[in-house]
């Protein structure tokens, strides 16, 4: 099945408010933007959304950060009710096979069995975990930095730049 990468290049696109909902029910309130800070992204010029579509049917969505030798996924979600049907293999693989080296968070496998199952997912993928000491700065003052692993599917030159990167160009606002 064909899945579409369809950009979602304003705040005003019909699949916004889908996309937002699921995301916010998602992800836990640590790791996600304020509702005011994702409808921000869309000002942004360094950030892509994309809608994951087969068939025209909404399956979920990517928010990427191209960088200078990488491509930072910061979310990546199928919805909840078309999980388990290849689909997020299927677009993690197509993303891999155009960009040269894609670096993306997650949480630490011994958190709990959810965590572990993401972890082997993406190893099954060709990711593996470039910092298991990561720690992902606070979207705001009032939430909570998170212990995660940074997961890369080529080894960086250099990990601290790299790093420093994603701080400076996708947790600075």
């Amino acid at each position: 099945m064909k899945i579409d990468c369809l950009l979602v290049d304003s705040a005003n696109h019909p699949s916004v408010r889908a996309i937002y909902a699921s995301y916010e029910s998602y992800f836990p309130r640590d790791e996600r933007r304020s509702e005011t800070q994702f409808l921000e992204l869309f000002e942004n010029p360094h950030v892509q959304i994309f809608s994951l579509q087969t068939n025209s049917t909404p399956i979920g969505y990517l928010i990427l950060w191209p960088l200078s030798c990488s491509l930072f996924v910061e979310h990546f979600e199928i919805f909840e009710t078309l999980r388990g049907q290849s689909f997020g293999s299927k677009v993690l693989t197509e993303l891999i096979k155009k960009n040269v080296n894609v670096v993306l968070e997650a949480e630490p496998q011994d958190l709990s069995p959810d965590a572990w199952r993401r972890i082997k997912f993406y190893q099954n993928l060709g990711f593996s975990a470039i910092d298991t000491a990561y720690q992902q700065p606070p979207y705001e003052p009032d939430k909570n930095a998170l212990d995660l692993w940074l997961l890369s599917t080529e080894k960086p030159r250099d990990l601290r730049a790299l790093k420093e990167e994603i701080y400076k160009t996708v947790y600075t606002q």
